[in-house]
């Protein structure tokens, strides 16, 4: 329900009768249901339309006049990524054509680029920098990235065992401690444990500014019960908690900055990746008990 709202204030913002939410998305979308739970939410409750689109459509259908973006009698008030993430989704010209057509209009872009691009890992390695995450922060820099696990360029020197060593080569001696992650956004395409020397190996020079090393996290394993197509199966498990929020901003001016849920992702404690439509993981929910229950 936030996410809708907030997409249809993004609408109502941007002033236009003909303004609706697009929504991109990939040819041939399996991944769908949540993306019609949010069409079905804008219509109901906000009266505002929703026109999927795919990178090439938007080429091909889409006309940019007064810096608008029409496709047919419509305006692209905001438009909604649920494609353009991975590199296939730009392959073709035609795609990439539609994403220079949505630069090139005055739409609201959910993410836009700039935050699109603050969600790769190089980024996070960076902002990762006390002297970069100090811009940003007034006070607490110290305990804020007490929280960060390592990230590191891969011909970074890190302290290890008592002396200064190229990260790289301390990955390749120890790659339960590493997990290699590439110059991409979200999750998967990483590589861990023993497929790690491998591929350290194989980068070229040139391969290497495409990847960051990460310390890796071991979480704590409990015992949970996962359900996949009516069977069940109780295993050593770890989970994952991560909330959502919704920002809607013009330049430094913050129009809305709302909380909009919670998602757990339970999967075996033996798995790497993550991903529930990938089929790594399984939806879960929080169950508070003992003495922390006690104290909330």
């Amino acid at each position: 329900e936030e996410m809708a709202a907030a997409l249809a204030e993004g609408v109502r913002h941007y002033d236009h009768p003909e303004g609706v939410v697009l929504m991109v998305v990939q040819p041939n979308e399996g991944n769908r249901f949540d993306q019609r739970g949010l069409e079905e939410q804008l219509l109901q409750r906000h009266g505002v339309v929703t026109l999927r689109r795919t990178l090439e459509q938007v080429a091909e259908e889409g006309e940019i006049r007064e810096g608008h973006l029409w496709l047919g009698a419509q305006v692209a008030a905001v438009t909604y990524y649920r494609a353009a993430y991975a590199p296939q989704d730009l392959a073709s010209e035609a795609a990439r054509k539609g994403r220079e057509r949505l630069e090139a209009s005055a739409t609201i872009q959910c993410p836009s680029l700039a935050m699109q691009l603050a969600g790769m890992k190089k980024v996070q390695q960076v902002l990762g920098r006390p002297e970069v995450l100090s811009r940003f922060l007034t006070e607490g820099v110290e305990a804020v990235q007490s929280t960060f696990a390592g990230l590191y360029a891969l011909d970074e020197e890190i302290q290890w065992e008592g002396r200064w060593r190229n990260v790289r080569e301390v990955a390749a001696q120890h790659p339960d401690t590493f997990v290699l992650k590439p110059q991409r956004e979200g999750g998967g395409n990483n590589f861990f444990g023993a497929a790690l020397p491998g591929k350290l190996k194989e980068l070229t020079p040139e391969d290497t500014r495409s990847y960051i090393l990460m310390e890796r996290l071991h979480p704590q394993p409990h015992t949970a019960t996962l359900v996949v197509e009516r069977q069940a199966e109780t295993r050593s498990c770890v989970s994952e908690y991560g909330f959502y929020g919704t920002c809607l901003a013009e330049g430094i001016t913050l129009h809305r900055s709302e909380f909009a849920g919670t998602l757990v992702r339970t999967k075996g404690a033996t798995v790497d990746e993550g991903g529930v439509s990938a089929g790594y993981a399984c939806l879960n929910s929080l169950m508070l008990e003992g003495e922390s229950h006690q104290n909330l």
